[in-house]
C-alpha cells in the first residue's frame, strides 16, 4: 500500500477526533518516531530504513491492553497481519470492535462527513476509545 496508507490513517484520525473521539494512531506514533513513508510504496524492508517493527507493534498493544476499551477495523485491516493481531488481542480483552465496513448505512457521524467529503476509498486501520 503507498507510503504503509499513512494518509488514509490521518483522515480517518482527524474525522473520528473531529467527532470526539480520543484517537491512536499507530501512524501518528511511527511519525513521531521518526518513521517518514513520503513517496514509499509499501514494499520496502523496513528494517532497512530502521523502523522497528516490533517497537511500533508493542507500542500499539500497549495502548491496546492498557488504555482501549474500542478497536476500530477500517476497511482492508483483514489484509494487515498488525491489524489482525490488534483485534485479535481486542477481543480477548472484551473490546468493542467496530469496523468500517459492515454496514455502509451505519457511519458514525465522523464517516458520514468523511464519505461527504469524497474519501470514498477505505482507512487501513487505526484505533480509538
Amino acid at each position: 500500500m503507498p507510503e504503509f496508507n499513512f494518509p488514509a490513517f490521518s483522515t480517518a484520525t482527524e474525522l473520528l477526533r473531529a467527532d470526539g473521539w480520543t484517537v491512536f494512531s499507530p501512524a501518528e506514533r511511527d511519525l513521531a518516531e521518526g518513521f517518514d513513508p513520503t513517496g514509499m510504496t509499501g514494499n520496502e524492508d523496513l528494517a532497512e530504513l530502521g523502523f522497528s517493527l516490533r517497537d511500533a507493534l508493542a507500542a500499539d498493544m500497549k495502548y491496546i491492553c492498557e488504555e482501549a476499551d474500542h478497536i476500530y477495523m477500517l476497511d482492508g485491516w483483514e489484509n494487515s497481519s498488525g491489524a489482525r493481531a490488534e483485534k485479535a488481542v481486542a477481543e480477548v480483552l472484551g473490546h468493542t470492535v467496530l469496523y468500517q465496513d459492515v454496514d455502509r448505512e451505519a457511519r458514525t457521524p465522523a464517516e458520514v462527513a468523511a464519505y461527504s467529503r469524497g474519501y470514498d476509498e477505505g482507512y487501513d486501520d487505526g484505533m480509538f476509545r
